[in-house]
């Protein structure tokens, strides 16, 4: 019952009456929903958005790899991020997230240039590290440091 679909510009109006109703403290997403809708897909049903899950073609772009804390060095010109995802509540479990991401994976092998999608999850999200090695996804390590001491260590050079 579920299609999806790349976003375009005029699928916005929908998005704010179908979705941001049920987002309504993730204002981050709808900044991001405005913003960056040309790399976002959707999944409807019944004529209804009920999911979404933000792409970026550059991942320099996306909020998380803008941040401070990215090892930027890691990243190629093929790279492209998956960036959040939502589906409505009375949709959940209903496998519309794994469909979802199979479509995506296939439109950035079928469509673009990228060759590898990269997922930034926390290693204590339960479940989140071997449901994305299901999809074919593997852990670089040593990509993000643990904390911003970490990181400010790395980028000062200490003269005598």
């Amino acid at each position: 019952d579920v299609s999806f679909k790349k976003a375009k510009s005029e699928d916005l109006i929908k998005i704010k009456s179908d979705i941001f109703p049920f987002i309504e403290n993730m204002d981050s997403d709808k900044k991001e929903l405005k913003k960056n809708l040309n790399t976002c897909f959707l999944g409807l049903k019944n004529d209804k958005i009920i999911h979404y899950f933000l792409t970026y073609e550059n991942p320099k772009i996306s909020p998380l790899f803008s941040g401070a804390l990215f090892n930027k060095q890691s990243l190629l010109k093929t790279d492209a991020y998956l960036g959040s995802t939502f589906t409505i509540p009375s949709e959940r479990g209903s496998w519309i997230a794994p469909s979802s991401l199979l479509y995506i994976i296939n439109f950035y092998k079928v469509h673009t240039s990228k060759k590898r999608l990269l997922v930034l999850v926390h290693k204590d999200t339960l479940g989140a590290v071997d449901y994305y090695k299901k999809f074919g996804f593997y852990v670089m390590n040593n990509v993000a440091p643990k904390n911003i001491l970490e990181w400010f260590l790395l980028k000062i050079k200490i003269s005598k």
